[in-house]
């Protein structure tokens, strides 16, 4: 998911993903600031040295790993 996808992605109270899906603030790879929408938010959701990590070097995490550290629900597989 890029740009504000990841935003919305990260609001509602449940969120599921497919198995390729990934995540990443994709901001920061093409040398924008990243706005203050997603920020105040991801602490709840990640721990805050993941976030820090994924807004300072724009890697994508893919769907086991969301899963894992609470971001998504549940991973369901491709149709």
């Amino acid at each position: 998911m890029y740009f504000g996808a990841v935003d919305f992605a990260s609001a509602p109270d449940m969120r599921y993903c497919t198995e390729d899906a990934f995540f990443c603030i994709q901001k920061i790879n093409i040398g924008m600031t990243a706005d203050v929408g997603i920020f105040p938010r991801l602490p709840y959701l990640l721990p805050m040295g993941l976030v820090k990590e994924l807004a300072f070097t724009g890697r994508r995490i893919f769907s086991k790993e969301p899963n894992e550290c609470g971001l998504v629900n549940n991973v369901f597989s491709n149709p």
